[in-house]
């Protein structure tokens, strides 16, 4: 994947996770952006590497 890949990566998984803070609120969770930004980064790695790769 190389540094600006996960560079990019990165950067998209915390402005998912901010977008799901946005829509859920603090109902759930004040550390749910968070979350969301590590699954969808987990998720990415492992779709490129093991997927793709």
């Amino acid at each position: 994947m190389g540094i600006a890949g996960l560079g990019l990566l990165a950067a998209i998984s915390v402005a998912f996770g901010l977008v799901a803070h946005l829509i859920v609120g603090r109902r759930v969770s004040r550390w749910l952006w968070l979350y969301a930004a590590a699954g969808y980064f987990v998720a990415g790695i492992l779709v490129s590497e093991f997927w793709f790769g």
